[in-house]
């Protein structure tokens, strides 16, 4: 999630983030998001069992986009994203190109100005005219390329616990 949150904050969204569930069910509870990037893999309550919460909040709130990102690219995966309540899904290693695109989806046409999270997740205020930015510089292309390693780390260690879960 941390090279989504670099994206969106590059193309100057505003992100928050939630290292669980649990602190995804709690952010939601206290302000209002445009969107959510759901974790499928965390600890205390996974992504799956996050939204499922999150879909029985009363209000508006319950109605917040939720976009799965996860390594499981695993046939049935994404129908049980759905089933959960999710919106939409994407799986890792995050393509920019698409996370724009989900994300201009389901925000395209909605008032803007809240922030967008998730659990192990971030997102940001929307604006479509900002996933149009680009990194050029040299430090911007080294970032990325660490965060890059950093999501195929976490993605191994989700790979890692799925293959011992079995």
């Amino acid at each position: 999630m941390l090279l989504a949150t670099t994206i969106l904050t590059k193309a100057g969204h505003r992100t928050d983030g939630a290292n669980n569930g649990l602190e995804a069910l709690s952010a939601i509870r206290s302000r209002p998001y445009d969107v959510i990037l759901m974790d499928m893999m965390m600890p205390e309550m996974d992504g799956l069992d996050a939204t499922r919460a999150i879909r029985k909040l009363s209000g508006s709130r319950s109605e917040v986009p939720i976009i799965a990102m996860t390594a499981n690219a695993m046939k049935g995966d994404r129908e049980k994203c759905l089933q959960a309540g999710m919106n939409d899904y994407l799986s890792k290693p995050i393509d920019k190109a698409k996370l724009f695109e989900k994300i201009e989806h389901w925000c395209g046409d909605r008032d803007r100005g809240h922030k967008t999270m998730g659990a192990r997740a971030e997102a940001g205020d929307f604006d479509s005219g900002a996933g149009n930015a680009a990194a050029d510089s040299t430090s911007d292309l080294t970032a990325d390329a660490k965060n890059t390693l950093e999501n195929l780390h976490a993605s191994l260690d989700d790979l890692e616990k799925n293959i011992k879960a079995g």
